[in-house]
């Protein structure tokens, strides 16, 4: 019998974790929650508005039409109001 059967080569907490990283995902999370909750948003979306309104505006609307037209359209989940907000369960 072969060794180490059972058990992915290259699996654990370095190692491939296939398609879709649980790993990746949980830090991205993270990350952006905590971004949300002490980064300067405010801030943030000010120097966006002056990057669009400044010399690179242009270059970033084409960017973000790129973007667009590779795009399956908003997920309709994102407009659809939460169960806490209606207070209804699902």
């Amino acid at each position: 019998m072969a060794e180490g059967r059972g058990r992915a080569r290259g699996s654990g907490p370095q190692g491939n974790e296939g398609e879709g990283s649980r790993t990746a995902a949980l830090a991205y999370d993270h990350s952006q929650t905590e971004f949300a909750q002490k980064g300067d948003v405010k801030r943030k979306a000010k120097a966006a508005k002056k990057a669009l309104d400044g010399p690179e505006g242009a270059a970033l609307r084409k960017a973000e039409a790129t973007g667009k037209s590779r795009s399956k359209g908003e997920d309709p989940a994102l407009r659809k109001k939460s169960t806490k907000e209606t207070g209804k369960r699902v």
